[in-house]
């Protein structure tokens, strides 16, 4: 009596295309794909047509319009700045958490906001102003 065993030796490795270390003889995934992290910060960056409401004293004050651009200027991955926020010519460095950032001001003033598609929004409080603003990505 003659007994035959074949057994077939599957090469492991990582099996996924997007991984770093994708290993294209794989033909078992072996649970080790390394797949690269993408930049949170890369949904911010652009510039925006903003529309703000200002608010002194909890009474509508004016509607500022105007375009602000944000960069990363090669900052950590957490990092972005906002240029010409509120219509100011300064560069504001925020902190990105997922869909969100926060900023924080001399004084205690801070500003946060977030992102979803192409809308950002942010809400600014200092002393007796607060102002709302809203831009869509172009």
């Amino acid at each position: 009596m003659l007994v035959l065993s074949i057994t077939a030796c599957k090469k492991e490795g990582c099996t996924d295309p997007s991984a770093t270390n994708y290993d294209e003889k794989a033909k078992k995934d072996d649970g080790n794909c390394i797949i690269p992290t993408q930049d949170s910060r890369t949904k911010f960056i652009g510039s925006y047509h903003m529309v703000d409401s200002v608010f002194e004293n909890n009474v509508f004050d004016s509607r500022l319009e105007y375009v602000m651009n944000i960069t990363t200027n090669n900052t950590k991955r957490d990092t972005i700045y906002l240029n010409n926020l509120a219509n100011s010519p300064a560069s504001n460095i925020a902190l990105v958490a997922g869909n969100h950032f926060s900023l924080l001001y001399g004084g205690g003033v801070q500003a946060t906001g977030s992102i979803s598609g192409n809308t950002f929004t942010y809400e600014y409080q200092g002393g007796n102003t607060t102002i709302k603003g809203k831009g869509t990505k172009y």
